[in-house]
């Protein structure tokens, strides 16, 4: 039984790795068209009617959403319906001021070489910003396909910081529609693509990323304590159902452990604090939700060359790739 086990893991892994080489070769195919370097992507700020026309349509976000997902995100106890979160998402769309859009364009221009020769596509050679309330997703910037989202309380903080969350925002656009150079960037940090079927009370308790719906991606450790190698995924999932319906909860503050660690060898949920090499030292940033979220800040540090990782030598390792890609 062992035995078969263990050959059935192994073809589980073959099976995810043809996967990404697959969806590798569709997006090469797809992009052929407009592929081209970084500066020769334009930059739009969308209107309130074309920010929500955006926003409504499906994608793998809306179709990833768990359970808690809709009922956290529109605070309601009952069933909650995908229209019912699309009206929420048209009442939370603004538009940017001619300062905002000042600010951000400013960034913008000030490209480094490294980014600007940068050989990525994304569709239509276009990013689309859109501006959301101050409550929108609970505050947070986040992406969806080839857009940016920035809520108003991002906006207020001083230019370095508007700096290093533009960047890596804009990461999880060129990580989107790139996923060769995504990667290598996350095989550096030692995550690996893998098949992964989550238990059924984990799955309707998910907390989905709209920056990294796919949590298919396999990290190799060892307990604190010793023994031998195990294999985790990074996942965020609610610890309790949602229980606040006058909204003034967050729904990050139903999070379990940012992130937990699901141990795929015997179904164990682990604290990152539990493992060895999974921490702020190791992987340069406290962000390491996901391999998404933590290349996101190294592409930041790298382009911006403001914030400071802790791993200096993990972050000149992905510089050193994403040259590779800018010649």
């Amino acid at each position: 039984m062992t035995t078969f086990i263990t050959i059935f893991k192994q073809v589980l892994c073959w099976v995810a790795a043809m996967y990404w080489l697959l969806l590798g070769l569709i997006y090469n195919h797809a992009f052929a068209q407009s592929a081209g370097t970084f500066k020769d992507i334009t930059f739009q700020f969308a209107s309130i009617d074309e920010g929500r026309d955006f926003l409504t349509q499906e994608d793998d976000f809306t179709q990833s959403f768990s359970e808690f997902d809709l009922s956290a995100r529109l605070h309601s106890m009952g069933k909650v319906t995908k229209a019912e979160f699309f009206d929420s998402v048209m009442a939370h769309i603004t538009t940017f001021s001619e300062k905002e859009q000042n600010r951000i364009s400013t960034i913008l221009q000030n490209q480094p070489e490294i980014l600007s020769a940068l050989r990525v596509s994304v569709p239509d050679n276009k990013i689309l910003f859109i501006k959301g309330v101050a409550r929108h997703e609970e505050g947070a910037a986040y992406t969806r396909r080839n857009a940016v989202i920035l809520p108003e309380g991002m906006l207020k903080q001083n230019d370095k910081g508007l700096e290093r969350l533009v960047y890596h925002e804009i990461w999880h656009v060129i990580s989107r529609y790139n996923p060769d150079l995504k990667l290598k960037l996350y095989a550096i940090l030692g995550f690996k693509p893998c098949e992964v079927v989550l238990p059924g009370n984990i799955a309707n308790s998910m907390i989905t990323n709209p920056d990294a719906v796919d949590y298919q991606f396999c990290y190799k450790t060892k307990m604190k304590e010793g023994g031998p190698k195990i294999t985790v995924v990074p996942l965020i999932f609610a610890a309790s159902p949602y229980d606040d319906p006058a909204g003034k909860k967050p729904f990050f503050a139903y999070i379990q452990s940012f992130p937990s660690l699901l141990n795929l060898e015997n179904g164990q949920v682990l604290k990152p604090s539990e493992v060895k090499n999974y921490d702020a030292d190791f992987f340069g940033t406290a962000y390491f939700i996901h391999p998404e979220e933590i290349s996101a800040d190294h592409f930041s540090f790298i382009i911006t060359g403001n914030g400071q990782s802790k791993n200096a030598k993990l972050t000149e390792k992905m510089k050193k790739m994403l040259m590779k890609y800018s010649k």
